[in-house]
């Protein structure tokens, strides 16, 4: 653990989500930090008390210097920060490319990721006014509306990865759901069951699994009612849940989602909803058939 800065700076003028993370992540390991935003003073880049981030041309962990632009071959500073608190980012499925769109520009690391661009219409505007905030500050105080959501958010990703206590990590959900999801075959598909409450590490955790199993749909339990939900795992056939209008509680135009009333059967629900036949050959799970999750309806 290093030792407690006393002050984060970072970058004037446009604000980017690398240093925004980057200054997160320090204020959620060290309570009671300031984030100023300027160019570093000459002195505090050989201070490692001040942690600065994503500016003055430095890497240097021992003196909390922790810029990435001198050297392509670095990642983003954000990824840096993390680094040096000893949280392994790897899980978040995010990390990596934000990193790369940092370094190497948004088409590019849009390319190197296989997406089409213009990527710029997938930017989240909830991200985009955070920053535009960010932006518009010198300086963010603890007791400020901006450090209390740069902490919540980084205390939340730390406890996805495992490192706050009494936040459900990614490791706990992927054990939880592996050990109470079933495997079941409805028509020749793949359909994972797990009706435990969903938290987001757990709904993660689960589509993992969906991914694993071949699991074309999902049978969970919906947050708001309680009662049985259903989801299709990809935007074609076998499902069509438009076709329990009526029938269900909810149907969802786009036919990927729909709950059911209390009591309902979730299993004679996907047999009215399914549209393709005989179906597809259920993949097997690598582990073959003798697998305890797998049942067959």
């Amino acid at each position: 653990m290093p030792s407690a800065p006393r002050l984060v700076v970072t970058h004037p003028g446009t604000a980017h989500f690398d240093e925004w993370a980057a200054s997160a992540l320090a204020l959620a390991r060290f309570e009671g930090l300031a984030v100023e935003r300027r160019e570093p003073r000459p002195e505090e880049l050989a201070d490692a008390s001040v942690v600065v981030v994503d500016v003055g041309g430095r890497f240097e962990p021992e003196f909390a210097n922790f810029d990435h632009h001198h050297d392509l071959a670095l990642p983003a500073a954000f990824v840096l920060v993390a680094d040096w608190l000893g949280l392994d980012l790897a899980p978040a499925a995010w990390a990596d490319y934000k990193s790369r769109r940092d370094v190497y520009g948004a088409d590019r690391a849009a390319a190197s990721v296989g997406m089409a661009a213009p990527v710029r219409a997938l930017d989240s505007p909830i991200e985009g006014f955070v920053l535009r905030a960010f932006g518009a500050m010198d300086r963010v105080a603890p007791g400020a509306w901006m450090h209390a959501l740069m902490r919540g958010w980084a205390l939340d990703l730390m406890g996805y990865l495992g490192n706050v206590e009494g936040v459900e990590s990614r490791v706990a959900a992927e054990r939880f759901v592996r050990a109470r999801a079933r495997l079941l075959s409805v028509r020749g598909e793949a359909v994972l069951e797990f009706r435990e409450e969903l938290t987001p590490a757990r709904r993660s955790a689960l589509g993992r699994l969906a991914a694993e199993h071949g699991a074309s749909a999902t049978i969970t339990t919906d947050v708001r009612s309680g009662r049985a939900a259903l989801y299709r795992s990809g935007e074609q056939e076998p499902w069509d849940f438009t076709r329990l209008e009526g029938r269900a509680a909810f149907a969802h135009k786009g036919g990927f989602l729909a709950v059911l009333h209390e009591g309902d059967d979730p299993l004679e629900a996907l047999e009215a909803a399914f549209t393709g036949g005989e179906g597809r050959a259920c993949r097997a799970d690598k582990r073959g058939r003798s697998n305890p999750m797998y049942r067959r309806s």
